[in-house]
């Protein structure tokens, strides 16, 4: 690499460690950002090209904790291993001369608060606390620190930028860089062959995400049970919601038009039920992005989701999609109505979905990126 910067890159979630979002987007980029920079990439998993950190015992951390923390019970243990992972990684990029950190959300802030004052660090804020409405202070907090001390603060969307503000964030500090699609690999797929490896007959819908409250799925079996009983919703995704959300689908007397995928899925399977679906549906009500959103855009998918976040800055609406409104069964079923029984809909906004998404390139975000990053040190 030569004379190039040296940037430890420290988030949390990568390959094969994913659950949403933030894991994607840090896998994406940093691909892309080795063009610019040397990365160290610093995981609490081990797998090839990247650093292990070290695990901690951090068993005394009750013996230190407020009364927050305590009452997650076993939960302190997760704290615990946020903390280790933070301390293990800025020890470990002193050990490899990095001249900047990247982290990525709260859970690795500690990376680069702990060298502050050594190593200039800079944060990818992909959401907050007040946002997920989990209501911990104490995370709340860690959010708000790594703000004001680092040197720049990235976020993925102009209502990231306002709850950031909201929190306190120096105005000065913050850049906006949205999340990318890779297009090349998400493009529409005609294979019939793994709607049926999942047991889906006919005409589907989909959603794909977490089963988390925060991600709407009961507010789509609602809207779904009052439309054309003909087609069929596919959900694929994991989270605590799953148990509920089965029990929800029967006592709306849909189960038998449901078909649960409940565990991570081949992505080429993801793209293909993308690709044969009538339309994908994302009623979030919190979404500071919305990755699957342009998932689905790049696979000429026609998609509804919720006037929220970064969602409204992704879709245009009645054009490269349609936005309905937040928390709203009248609204969600008028929608999925309206793209079903309009084949015509249906194609115009297919067609401006993958037009939009080739828009959210990869590898003008890690410019972009590189660029933030010569203005942190």
């Amino acid at each position: 690499m030569g004379d190039c910067m040296k940037v430890g890159f420290v988030p949390w979630e990568y390959p094969p460690r994913i659950y949403g979002g933030l894991g994607i987007h840090a896998y994406e980029l940093s691909k892309r950002l080795r063009k610019y920079v040397e990365l160290e990439i610093f995981v609490p998993e081990i797998e090839e090209g990247v650093n292990k950190t070290p695990s901690l015992n951090l068993d005394w951390l009750e013996l230190i904790a407020n009364d927050e923390l305590l009452r997650w019970g076993e939960n302190i243990r997760f704290m615990g291993d946020v903390i280790g992972y933070g301390v293990s990684s800025a020890t470990l990029a002193l050990e490899k001369d990095v001249e900047l950190i990247h982290c990525h959300e709260w859970l690795s802030a500690f990376s680069g608060l702990s060298l502050k004052g050594k190593v200039p660090f800079l944060i990818t804020m992909h959401s907050t606390e007040i946002g997920r409405g989990t209501g911990s202070n104490v995370i709340l907090e860690i959010e708000k620190r790594a703000c004001i001390y680092a040197e720049r603060v990235i976020t993925v969307s102009m209502a990231m930028k306002n709850e950031l503000l909201a929190i306190g964030c120096p105005a000065d500090k913050i850049e906006v860089i949205y999340n990318g699609i890779d297009t090349e690999k998400y493009r529409k797929v005609v294979d019939e062959t793994v709607p049926a490896k999942y047991g889906i007959e006919g005409d589907y819908i989909i959603f794909v995400g977490r089963l988390e409250p925060v991600k709407g799925v009961d507010l789509l079996l609602r809207a779904f049970s009052m439309v054309d009983g003909s087609i069929k919703l596919v959900i694929v995704g994991v989270g605590s919601q799953e148990a509920y959300l089965r029990e929800l689908a029967e006592s709306l007397n849909v189960k038998d038009r449901v078909v649960f995928i409940n565990k991570f899925i081949p992505e080429y399977d993801k793209i293909a039920l993308y690709s044969n679906s009538l339309c994908s549906v994302f009623p979030s009500r919190y979404e500071p992005f919305g990755i699957v959103v342009l998932e689905a855009m790049a696979t000429e998918t026609a998609v509804i989701c919720s006037n929220v976040g970064g969602m409204r800055e992704i879709v245009q609406n009645d054009i490269s999609g349609i936005l309905a409104e937040k928390d709203s069964l009248e609204s969600l079923k008028s929608a999925i109505m309206r793209v079903t029984e309009d084949s015509e809909l249906r194609k115009k906004i297919s067609r401006k979905a993958r037009e939009r998404a080739i828009e959210f390139d990869w590898e003008k975000i890690a410019e972009k990126t590189f660029e933030v990053y010569k203005r942190s040190l």
